[in-house]
């Protein structure tokens, strides 16, 4: 078995990926805020089983290649087999991605709840900035977690009293500090890009809203 946690976690990736949001909004991003209507060359930092590759290159233009890094091997693996029968040009890479070299040719560099589980999230979006070309786009689906705990409802209870928001913002403030991995890091994103230099950074929420109701189960 493998040392590296996220090797040992592939279930829990699949069963989670799919609540960030829903496909619609994927193709209103490539369409209507990214306009990305000829192919393109995208690398994935943190790229697990290569779930965001599987997502986006049915809606990208097609020629589009779409390389994975990430440094779980058996996670690099599950990619490779789950993209081997795939009519799509890939590439997967297992390495520690702090120190990787990675050419400067892609069009998008991304990244999918990857950030906030670094301790030197600045050092992977340098890396991001550098292996993309001019006019390059760096792409980071990260979250914000005491949004989304606020964004929590439970039927007949008090909200204040299921979910301590101070208390929550407080950990996540004291874990950052400790460590650098920032549970909130989606709001601090474009900060960190424009501090790096980085020109017309846009932000965007996702749509996506999931109820789990007691009786039947997930509804969407």
């Amino acid at each position: 078995m493998s040392d590296y946690f996220w090797d040992n976690q592939v279930e829990y990736l699949r069963n989670t990926r799919w609540l960030y949001y829903n496909d619609d909004y994927l193709e209103f991003l490539i369409q209507k805020v990214w306009k990305i209507s000829e192919p393109v060359k995208i690398i994935d930092y943190g790229c697990g089983y290569g779930y965001l590759g599987l997502k986006l290159l049915p809606m990208l233009p097609e020629g589009s290649t779409y390389t994975g890094l990430d440094k779980g091997k058996d996670l690099i693996a599950k990619a490779e087999g789950l993209f081997v029968n795939l009519p799509y040009q890939t590439e997967f890479i297992a390495a520690d991605i702090e120190e990787a070299n990675i050419n400067c040719e892609y069009d998008i560099a991304m990244c999918h709840a990857f950030l906030l589980h670094m301790t030197e999230p600045t050092t992977i979006l340098k890396k991001m900035i550098q292996s993309v070309v001019n006019s390059g786009k760096i792409i980071c689906f990260e979250p914000h977690w005491i949004a989304n705990m606020a964004n929590f409802h439970f039927d007949g209870l008090d909200q204040s009293k299921v979910i301590p928001l101070g208390i929550l913002q407080r950990l996540f403030e004291e874990d950052a500090k400790q460590n650098g991995k920032d549970g909130n890091i989606g709001m601090n994103v474009p900060i960190l890009l424009s501090q790096l230099g980085i020109k017309n950074i846009d932000c965007r929420v996702s749509d996506r809203v999931n109820f789990f109701g007691s009786k039947h189960g997930f509804i969407d």
